[in-house]
């Protein structure tokens, strides 16, 4: 008997907005977090080598340097398999947002009924006007999470925190809600603060926080596998708009007996 689990990477989260003060400027979205597929195999269904195929880490947003210009999305994250028996599709990046209202993150896919119908996948944090904080990233039970989305600044120049990165695999880590510690978002202050990375297995990243005196936060990396990359914050013209955080690679696990 050979049972397998195949994690595809995490998505890229998208760097904020640079814009004129007095209107909305977005922070970048989460990326979508790496698909969890699993399946039971017999032996014999099981060539003598199977091709395996492990998607590497993506990048997220490069910051915006140039004044009244939108955040650049992150990467989408590339598909991990076993052979042709099990693959775990790719990810959705986290958009580089620009003006407007709230903004939905990297989007999740439900996929694996063709395996076993064992398919996890889990979306980024979206970005909210006019609160101006980062939505955070979802907590899954099994499977990696999607990252958290960046500081907003709203039309009365008012700044936002990024948004909290969600706890990945938390069914397997035997965690209440909340109990561990994933990546933190940015505070909102002078300084735009940089949101943190994942912490334990599967986690995304905390969003960059927004700023209007200094360069923006930029989103923090999803830990490794497939965690989703955060969102970076929104900036004033002259600023730095904060950076997306990078997703995690992806894994392959194989047992035989």
């Amino acid at each position: 008997m050979v049972y397998v689990e195949v994690v595809s990477a995490g998505a890229g989260g998208g760097s904020g907005r640079r814009g004129a003060a007095s209107t909305s400027r977005t922070g970048g979205s989460g990326g979508a977090s790496g698909t969890y597929v699993s399946r039971f195999l017999p032996a014999s269904a099981c060539g003598s080598t199977e091709t395996i195929t492990v998607a590497a880490s993506t990048n997220g947003g490069a910051a915006i340097t140039a004044n009244d210009t939108n955040g650049n999305p992150g990467s989408a994250g590339g598909s991990s398999s076993f052979g042709s028996l099990l693959i775990a599709p790719g990810s959705s990046p986290g958009g580089g947002i620009g003006t407007g209202a709230s903004v939905n993150g990297g989007a999740a896919t439900y996929y694996g009924a063709l395996q076993i119908g064992t398919g996890i996948h889990s979306s980024g944090g979206a970005n909210s006007l006019p609160a101006g904080t980062g939505a955070a990233g979802p907590r899954t039970g099994f499977g990696p999470a999607g990252g958290g989305g960046g500081g907003s600044i709203t039309t009365a120049d008012a700044v936002g925190s990024g948004g909290a990165g969600g706890q990945g695999f938390a069914m397997e880590k035997n965690s209440a809600v909340g109990a561990l510690t994933t990546g933190g978002g940015g505070t909102a202050g002078t300084s735009g603060g940089n949101g943190g990375a994942g912490t334990t297995y599967g986690d995304s990243g905390g969003g960059g926080a927004s700023s209007i005196t200094a360069a923006a936060g930029a989103g923090g990396a999803g830990a490794f596998p497939g965690g989703g990359g955060a969102g970076g914050g929104a900036s004033l013209n002259g600023f730095a708009s904060g950076a997306g955080g990078n997703g995690a690679a992806g894994v392959v696990r194989i047992w035989s007996w």
